[in-house]
């Protein structure tokens, strides 16, 4: 079934629950996009196959598949490269895991923020069709930014300490651009995680760390897979928690083998991270920060970029958090 016909973007919405598809319609009902709904896996092959959808959302517990089995099938036998969002009412890390598996670029579990899940689609979209990529990707920041106030904040000042360092360097503008866009999106994959555990007034267990924190650098490439990006800076972004020593995630990569400018994100958002307040620690002096770095010379950060980095002024540093 189709519910609008103003194509600026379409989406087909995919759930055997006629209350869950009437939510989804309101949620988009503002806007100007190609609203299609299927109540069965049958129904949603045959959309995908007639309108070769941008969004796909998708329950993965349909009455006759899984969201997973129809995923993997549009993509197989119609090559579809729609953006994938699927949302469960089971908040289980196995079914994450084979949703990404699968091809599920990300996954919701109910209940989910209606504007949040607005605006994922609409910037996802507008990435698609603009080469303007400041408009979309402050929107898309947005989406997190309302669950997570504190990442906000962050984003910006680590945006802004990678243009010092960049400028420290003698980059080229358009490599402080990637840098820049790479460190505005850095934890985007963000969205994703559970409140309770993205919004945890303390200490994280490790289990809530392995299995949700460590894994968001890989789900923000997801998000941003098919979109103009720059590779450079998509890998910044899967990067930026490795260390140099080799033992940090996704991939364990060391030294040289990092991304130069997954290194370079990884410095000014270790810094931020120490120096800004948290739930679980005050605000802390740079004298303190510098020193917690240069202890991790060689095995968190690349040591010649860690030089360039503590060469810039303190005072330009403190303009920042002002």
């Amino acid at each position: 079934m189709i519910f609008k016909k103003v194509n600026n973007g379409k989406i087909l919405l995919i759930d055997d629950d006629p209350v869950i598809i009437d939510i989804l319609i309101r949620i988009f009902a503002g806007e100007q996009h190609l609203l299609m709904s299927a109540y069965t896996a049958e129904e949603g092959y045959a959309q995908i196959k007639d309108h070769n959808p941008d969004v796909i959302i998708v329950d993965y517990n349909l009455s006759t598949s899984t969201g997973c089995e129809l995923i993997t099938r549009a993509k197989n036998e119609y090559g579809n490269n729609a953006f994938v969002i699927m949302i469960s009412g089971f908040n289980d890390e196995k079914i994450r895991k084979i949703c990404y598996e699968a091809g599920a670029n990300l996954f919701l579990p109910k209940p989910f923020s209606n504007e949040e899940l607005r605006l994922i689609v609409k910037n996802n979209i507008m990435l698609k069709m603009t080469a303007d990529l400041d408009g979309p990707i402050m929107s898309m920041l947005t989406a997190l930014h309302h669950r997570d106030h504190w990442s906000g904040g962050h984003s910006r000042r680590v945006a802004k300490l990678a243009l010092l360092l960049g400028k420290e360097i003698c980059l080229s503008d358009k490599e402080i651009g990637q840098i820049e866009t790479a460190a505005k999106l850095h934890d985007i994959g963000k969205i994703g995680i559970p409140d309770e555990i993205l919004l945890k007034n303390g200490p994280l267990s490790e289990t809530e760390r392995i299995h949700h924190i460590n894994l968001h650098p890989v789900n923000s490439k997801r998000i941003l897979e098919g979109i103009n990006l720059d590779n450079k800076i998509i890998d910044a972004i899967q990067y930026h928690h490795e260390r140099y020593d080799g033992t940090g995630y996704p991939n364990g990569l060391k030294g040289d083998n990092i991304p130069f400018e997954a290194r370079l994100i990884a410095i000014v958002d270790a810094f931020d991270a120490m120096k800004s307040k948290r739930p679980y620690h005050d605000e802390r002096s740079q004298s303190w920060v510098r020193q917690e770095m240069i202890n991790g010379a060689g095995e968190q950060h690349c040591p010649n970029l860690l030089e360039h980095f503590l060469s810039i002024s303190p005072i330009r540093i403190e303009e920042i958090y002002q």
